[in-house]
């Protein structure tokens, strides 16, 4: 029986998730797609390559994703980019009514971007005042209430 599925909208989260498991002993395994099974694995970490999707197309694979393992995962961690790439908003949307209460945590400490208040920073930098936010989201806003509001979630910080 699974423990963990590992829902990612990119590889190389999906990778890094399923390492930490992988070095702790548990049997895990990474798939390129939904449809896979994997009855043995511990883990199962799933690539949805939902990042540059269509925020409706991001939000059904996601879902889809869940669906196919939900019957042997005990537990469901929705990986998000630390920076928040991708549509992650509505993909967390989109599985709270299928598993669950939803915590959301973009930090990564190790890396320097942590959070406080529901703001993301990067170096003690808030995310929206860095380079990375300004080439890649200029036009949408870096609050996680906002952002997940706007996606249909209520929220508590």
């Amino acid at each position: 029986m699974t423990k963990l599925l590992i829902v990612a909208d990119d590889l190389s989260g999906a990778a890094d998730c399923a390492i930490a498991f992988a070095a702790a002993g548990l049997r895990t395994a990474v798939s390129l797609t939904a449809a896979q099974a994997m009855p043995h694995a511990e883990v199962i970490a799933v690539d949805t390559d939902t990042r540059r999707m269509s925020p409706a197309d991001a939000a059904r694979c996601t879902g889809a994703a869940w669906q196919v393992y939900s019957a042997s995962a005990c537990r469901l961690y929705k990986k998000i980019d630390s920076t928040l790439r991708g549509n992650w908003a509505v993909e967390v949307a989109s599985l709270q009514p299928l598993a669950g209460l939803a915590i959301v945590a973009p930090a990564y400490p190790a890396t320097g971007r942590t959070v406080c208040d529901g703001r993301v920073f990067v170096r003690g930098v808030p995310l929206e005042e860095t380079e990375t936010w300004q080439l890649e989201h200029a036009e949408r806003s870096a609050d996680l209430t906002t952002t997940l509001e706007s996606a249909g979630l209520t929220t508590r910080c």
